[in-house]
Order: structure tokens, then C-alpha cells, then sequence
């Protein structure tokens, strides 16, 4: 068994790594987890952070905490070789349902997938997307969607290797305040 601390980790064995339903009390490290992988903000303005994670737990908590059939929180772990774990990554997927004007029926949407930045490109957001998948077709569907920003290269890659596929652009709420912003809607057919 390699040796390895799980703070600085850049290569993990991807046979340590557990994938499983997100409880109560990951809450705070799977917070972090979304925060510090979806948000960068110059040292000034760090005091931000407070209150991105106080929003970002009390959404997760409200979600885990309401017991639907049809959502699922998924989280990451990897071991090292003393026995400590970590939350590396985790995901969201939940059955969502189309506005009152759309001709869509209802489907599972997968949403915050985020891994760790020293845990990237190590396969974990793949085996995350494909538990998802799982989960979907024991849900009884067979197609899944998500949305990733226009922008982001690298999550767009991950989406387009496994198997999606862009439906369409959106334009965002960003846009109103200047900040150029679209996001691409992206569905698999399973």
C-alpha cells in the first residue's frame, strides 16, 4: 500500500477510494469541498468564505435532511495508509422538473460535482458521474442532464469523454451584471 499524506496527494491508487451516499455529519468537510472547488477569491476578500460555506451548508443540510426518493448526494473518500480518510469529491443528482412552459418531462439532473483540486484528473469525477448514472437507471430513466459553464475547459472535457453531449447554450443571470456568462446544457443517454 503506497504511502501518502491525503492534505498534499497529487497521485492517489484509485483502488482507495470510496464512493458513497453523503450523511449528516460529512456536511462540514463536503462543504468545504464545494467551496474551495467551485470559488477562488483574492486573500482581501477572504472573509467571503464564511458566508459561501454557512449558505452552502444550510442548502446541503435542508437537501440531505428532506429524504427524497429522487435525490442523492454522493461524496468521495480516499484512505491513507495510517487509516485517515478525506472527502476528495463529491455530487448531486436529483430528478428535476421542466418549467410550465417546456415540453420536457421530467429527468434526472446531475449538479455540483467537485473534486478537490490536488485530487483532479485522477478519475474520480468519472466514477462519480458514473454512480450517478447508476443511479439514474434505477430510478427507471435512461437519459441524464446537466449544465456546465461555457468556460470551463476542463469540465467540459470530462462531460464530453464520458459520453455527453451538448443539447444547447443559455445565456445566465450573470449576464444582467456584466459578467459574461453561458452555460451549455449537456444530457447522456444511458
Amino acid at each position: 500500500m503506497p504511502s501518502w499524506s491525503i492534505d498534499n496527494n497529487t497521485n492517489i491508487n484509485i483502488s482507495q477510494l470510496t464512493i458513497r451516499p453523503a450523511k449528516l455529519e460529512d456536511l462540514r468537510e463536503l462543504t468545504e469541498v464545494l467551496v474551495y472547488g467551485f470559488y477562488r477569491f483574492p486573500e482581501v476578500l477572504g472573509w467571503i468564505y464564511s458566508l459561501l460555506r454557512l449558505g452552502i451548508y444550510e442548502d446541503l443540510r435542508s437537501r440531505l435532511l428532506s429524504h427524497s426518493p429522487f435525490y442523492c448526494c454522493l461524496i468521495a473518500i480516499v484512505t491513507d495508509s495510517q487509516g485517515k480518510r478525506a472527502i476528495v469529491g463529491t455530487v448531486e443528482i436529483a430528478i428535476r422538473y421542466p418549467s410550465v412552459w417546456s415540453l420536457d418531462s421530467q429527468y434526472p439532473y446531475i449538479s455540483n460535482l467537485a473534486v478537490k483540486p490536488n485530487y483532479r484528473r485522477q478519475g474520480i469525477g468519472k466514477k462519480l458521474l458514473a454512480e450517478c448514472e447508476q443511479i439514474a437507471r434505477h430510478w427507471g430513466y435512461y437519459e441524464t442532464r446537466l449544465h456546465v459553464l461555457k468556460s470551463n475547459e476542463a469540465a467540459k472535457q470530462l462531460y464530453l469523454l464520458q459520453g455527453y453531449k451538448i443539447d444547447r447554450s443559455q445565456s445566465t443571470w450573470n449576464e444582467l451584471f456584466m459578467i459574461p456568462s453561458q452555460r451549455l446544457l449537456l444530457s447522456k443517454q444511458l
